[in-house]
């Protein structure tokens, strides 16, 4: 059961996140970030952001990105409940982020 509400709750953030178009926070930005995250099955969620001065899209392409973040569903998820620092995360070895660590970085202003 836990595992369908994390799926859900990120499913929500990433729909949320494309609704959303425009992000003045991320205007000066330009760049693409996957998110690669596994479920507890072993099973892979892929959502491919690109940013363009601030304009967002979603997909869930599996093409290379600028910057790639992977970890557990079940970690993404205590970051987007605020239970966690996505940075913090990171130091802990519970997310691994690789390439541009600063479009990660600045993607956590759009985090809840």
């Amino acid at each position: 059961m836990a595992q369908s509400l994390t799926k859900d709750s990120t499913q929500t953030f990433f729909e949320e996140v494309a609704k959303r178009g425009s992000e003045p926070l991320l205007h000066v930005l330009e760049g693409t970030t996957r998110f690669d995250l596994s479920d507890s099955a072993g099973n892979w969620h892929v959502w491919y952001v690109t940013i363009d001065h601030g304009n967002m899209t979603v997909s869930n392409d599996l093409a290379d990105a600028d910057c790639v973040v992977t970890c557990r569903l079940e970690d993404f998820d205590q970051v987007l409940q605020g239970k966690q620092n996505l940075l913090t995360a990171v130091m802990q070895g519970r997310v691994q982020i690789s390439g541009d660590v600063f479009l990660a970085q600045m993607f956590t202003r759009v985090l809840p």
